[in-house]
């Protein structure tokens, strides 16, 4: 288990108004992965849906924590998230990392909870996240993967493409656990694709293909600034993408 998911008890609180906008489920073919309740789809905006258990439902300020939970990492380029409202508060649930550099909580129980509303698809990983999302379905059908060229075979393409490998960027990178997650989901997506056709093969071999090849750094650099240059989208075929930044996103830390 991630040290950012050991939890070191409850919090009981008085008042159960404090500050409970802005609290997350995510889930998977209509089931919260981390708080199982079998015939209890989320369905939409509106809904109360009770916990059976004593301990309430778990849900969480910022939506790549709930990555740590339940069966959440096995789902995550097809997970939908959605915004929920605690009706009946139990307390906060503490973590070891707790985003120190903030006093609000990001992990509480409810006994019940009513959904708000569905989030747009790449909310998770903040602004730039719906053109993250798309340039992941987008290259989880290519095959193969562009490798990364002999270095001076291209020279536009390393130009454009050294400050991508580098974490440079004209814009602040977001956080590494983002990043990360990124990663994840873009490697499931592929390999889940891969292994749809016949001529598959080794899972281990499609995994070796991203990692040789600059995917990673495609990902990195629309994360950070939510654009990619365009030796580098002509050199992955990608000339006709067309990123939608949206405004929104992840909620700040």
């Amino acid at each position: 288990m991630s040290h950012s998911a050991v939890r070191l008890g409850i919090v009981t609180l008085e008042d159960e108004s404090q500050g409970l906008d802005g609290w997350y489920v995510a889930t998977y073919l209509g089931y919260d992965t981390v708080n199982y309740r079998p015939f209890a789809k989320v369905r939409g905006p509106g809904q109360r849906i009770t916990s059976w258990s004593r301990r309430g439902f778990r849900i969480f300020r910022q939506p790549t924590d709930i990555n740590h939970f339940g069966v959440t990492h096995k789902y995550l380029p097809w997970l939908r998230f959605w915004k929920v409202q605690p009706v009946r508060l139990i307390g906060y649930e503490q973590t070891v990392e707790l985003r120190w550099a903030s006093e609000d909580p990001t992990v509480c129980r409810a006994r019940t909870i009513e959904v708000v509303e569905e989030m747009p698809d790449g909310f998770e990983f903040g602004v730039c996240g719906p053109a993250l999302k798309q340039l992941m379905h987008r290259m989880a059908e290519m095959y193969p993967l562009p490798e990364a060229p002999p270095w001076g075979m291209h020279q536009d393409y390393d130009a454009a493409i050294s400050p991508l490998r580098a974490g440079r960027t004209t814009i602040p990178s977001v956080e590494w656990e983002i990043e990360k997650q990124a990663r994840e989901c873009f490697l499931q997506l592929y390999l889940h694709t891969r292994n749809r056709e016949r001529s598959a093969g080794d899972s281990r071999h499609w995994a070796r293909s991203v990692h040789d090849s600059d995917a990673n750094a495609l990902l990195d650099g629309v994360l950070n600034d939510g654009v990619l240059p365009a030796d580098v989208l002509d050199y992955w075929d990608l000339a006709d993408w067309a990123p939608s930044r949206r405004e929104g996103g992840r909620p700040a830390a």
